[in-house]
């Protein structure tokens, strides 16, 4: 019988004694996977996903800068509906024919009727009209005044300096318009935090808005579990890049907040969306933000020490002189 109890317990104490390994192994598997998408599309992909059910984290590349493009306009939206009464949202706002950019799918039928604050916040975040987002610089007092609501939400890393469409070319060495995918992620989070303190139904406005995104349904979401709901923004640029910042929601737990952000070599490359879905997916299958016999996995996975960082200062390329907008390279947004 004691030969028979010990071989019975031997299985448990071998599971106990290799919790610490499986998650080093998680990591390591989810760095090589990361590495290998970023082969194949031929990528420099940055990363933050934040669990604010247990306070677990992935990361990869998460402190490097990149081109923050059309994710912005989820901030510059967020705040606008944080500050304003139903009054301010109903204000109608009349703009011209001169005020329209190459894209502009909602503005572009509007100039005779003009747009509510409410109806150009919501074309920004459903439809990424760059029209639309240089009004809500307009109406919050330009690219400076955004910087400043950032910094005093705690974010001291976002530099918002130019309007649509210049924000979306990409200035390698230096930090005009860029982020880093930690930085967005934990902005979302930050701001989504205080629009649900503002009540009124705000921060449920703002994730209807950002759920009906047309531009990310490939994207983060096409990386997600099909049960989960997610609101995003999007945005593309030169040098390839592709971004997703987003809102991931799970039945019965806190959401997750990612940032997925990723560019290339080259000025001129086009983007690559399934190099943001599959990066999205390596972190979502990677054992992150799992429940599992009732207990929730709280190890932090990180891949940031990936021993192949290349940071937007070390990089050689001259400034690309075409404006991106979004259209011109192939998408229906920036």
């Amino acid at each position: 019988m004691r030969i028979l109890f010990l071989l019975l317990t031997l299985p448990l104490i071998f599971a106990c004694r290799t919790t610490e390994p499986t998650d080093k192994a998680k990591q390591k598997h989810l760095t090589a996977e990361l590495s290998r998408i970023e082969s194949e599309y031929s990528v420099q992909i940055g990363l933050f996903f934040l669990d604010t059910e247990t306070g677990e984290t992935a990361a990869y590349r998460a402190d490097e800068r990149f081109a923050f493009c059309s994710t912005f306009k989820a901030f510059a939206a967020g705040f606008f509906l944080l500050e304003a009464d139903e009054s301010g949202m109903n204000e109608r706002i009349f703009f011209t024919e001169d005020n329209i950019l190459s894209w502009a799918p909602v503005c572009r039928t509007k100039t005779a009727t003009g747009m509510t604050a409410a109806e150009i916040c919501e074309a920004a975040l459903r439809f990424s009209d760059n029209t639309t987002a240089n009004l809500l610089f307009d109406l919050l007092g330009g690219p400076e005044e955004l910087t400043r609501r950032l910094a005093a939400l705690g974010d001291r890393v976002t530099l918002s300096v130019r309007r649509e469409p210049y924000l979306n070319e990409f200035l390698p060495g230096r930090t005009d318009d860029t982020t880093t995918p930690e930085q967005a992620a934990r902005t979302l989070y930050a701001l989504c935090g205080e629009l649900e303190a503002a009540g009124g139904g705000k921060l449920a406005r703002f994730l209807d808005w950002m759920s009906g995104n047309g531009t990310g349904k490939t994207l983060i979401r096409a990386g997600a579990p099909p049960e989960w709901q997610v609101a995003d923004k999007s945005g593309s640029g030169s040098y390839g890049t592709r971004n997703d910042i987003a809102v991931l929601r799970r039945p019965g737990r806190k959401p997750v907040y990612a940032a997925v952000f990723t560019r290339k070599e080259e000025a001129s490359a086009l983007p690559d969306d399934r190099a943001v879905s599959e990066a999205a997916a390596a972190v979502l299958g990677a054992g992150f933000a799992e429940q599992e016999d009732e207990e929730i996995h709280s190890q932090a996975v990180s891949a940031k020490n990936c021993g192949c960082q290349m940071s937007p200062s070390n990089q050689t390329h001259s400034p690309s002189e075409t404006v991106y907008t979004g259209d011109e390279i192939g998408y229906n947004e920036t």
